[in-house]
């Protein structure tokens, strides 16, 4: 009995032994600090290739902006805040960027609803004060007056989508002919030469092809269906209903076609280059690690530092690109949410005075309207799931 007890005791007695021995091992320490080496050998060497990416182009853009309530300033320090983990985009300073949008547009807009209101108001009264014995020929030419100064004002509108939508996809395209070739550098560094190969044409044709699908197919689609819109006004005897149906068919099936083609090819190929990429990689260091005497487990650690700093580099790179793209696209897409908005409202408003022509003319408007948010949308999303799959590819090395 007395031996088990003594057993027993010596067993907790080495237990405890045991674990003050690795607690105070100097091992651990040792340990610790080349931890604390290591990042801090990475953090130097993540500096180093931060510093050397010339920004201008993209800070040029970002000046370009009304606002840049989603940066730190510049896109330097935003890239930097991300490596760092201290970049945080504050809700209450976005909130009041969307609110100072919306107020500015909202102010822009008011003419729009007010004008057209009132020429309805004065369409009813002209046509109340109208003897009934000249009510026939009278009132028609009233419509047809009131009708065209309605349109020869939303017209103007309708200049401002065209140069909004041109003007916010060429920022767009100027941001991913600077942004990519930064982030194909820099997979190139980590030896992503398959991704590279794949990813550069796609992003071309992305920037060249797609692009003018959108502006150069969909969106004469939009003005097309306003003209017929103002045919279907003016000349009610003319049918047009149906066209303005098909051209609606043709636009949704078209931007499904565009974006379902784009996607799966971008995402196949991306997925399968970076799986190629990574057993490339691995082999690579492998050999270095193992066929190279005395200095290859040096070089294969030394390699490891340019990759892992390149990765944490391009993937800050890249979310500040995908950053950019939403402050590019934000305002505009703000306003023509907010030009259909109107357009809706004030056809309600004009309905209820009496003034059917007119309502009708801005419901119409209204509807194709989401034409132009449709592409401004696509280019977007787009632009900004190539950079998310550049940034995810990269990382399965």
């Amino acid at each position: 009995m007395k031996i088990k007890i003594i057993k027993k005791y010596a067993i907790l007695l080495f237990v405890i032994g045991t674990l003050l021995f690795v607690g105070l091992s100097p091992s651990l320490v040792i340990a610790d600090d080349t931890s604390m080496d290591y990042i801090k050998d990475l953090y130097n060497s993540t500096s180093d290739q931060l510093n050397d990416i010339d920004y201008s182009k993209l800070e040029d853009i970002l000046d370009s902006l009304e606002d840049d309530a989603l940066f730190n300033g510049s896109f330097y320090n935003t890239v930097k805040g991300i490596l760092s983990g201290e970049y945080d985009l504050d809700a209450n300073n976005f909130i009041e960027y969307i609110l100072h949008v919306i107020g500015i547009n909202v102010k822009a807009l008011l003419p729009l609803a007010i004008i057209i209101i009132c020429i309805a108001i004065i369409m009813r009264l002209l046509k109340s004060f109208t003897p009934s014995s000249m009510k026939g020929g009278i009132v028609e030419i009233i419509n047809f007056v009131a009708i065209g100064v309605v349109i020869i004002y939303i017209s103007k509108y309708i200049l401002d989508i065209n140069s909004v939508v041109f003007s916010t996809i060429s920022l767009m395209q100027d941001t991913m002919n600077v942004l990519f070739p930064i982030l194909m550098t820099l997979m190139g560094v980590m030896g992503a030469t398959s991704s590279v190969a794949i990813y550069t044409p796609i992003t071309s044709i992305l920037n060249t092809g797609i692009s003018s699908v959108m502006t150069n197919f969909l969106y004469p689609i939009y003005l097309i269906s306003f003209g017929l819109v103002i045919i279907s006004v003016i000349s009610p005897k003319v049918r047009v209903d149906k066209f303005i149906t098909f051209l609606s068919s043709l636009f949704k099936t078209s931007i499904a076609f565009v974006f379902g083609i784009f996607s799966t090819i971008f995402v196949i190929k991306g997925i399968s280059a970076g799986k190629f990429d990574s057993v490339s990689i691995y082999t690579t260091k492998f050999a270095v690690k193992n066929y190279i005497p005395l200095i290859g487990s040096y070089i294969s650690e030394g390699f490891n530092y340019i990759m892992l700093s390149t990765m944490l580099i391009k993937n800050a790179v890249g979310l500040a690109g995908i950053i950019l793209i939403l402050g590019v696209v934000l305002s505009p897409l703000i306003y023509l949410l907010l030009i259909r908005l109107f357009f809706h409202f004030t056809s309600s408003v004009v309905d209820v005075i009496g003034s059917k022509e007119i309502s009708d003319t801005l419901d119409k408007v209204a509807k194709i309207t989401v034409y132009p948010i449709a592409i401004l949308l696509g280019v977007a999303f787009m632009f900004i799931m190539s950079i998310s799959l550049v940034v995810c590819t990269a990382n399965l090395i």
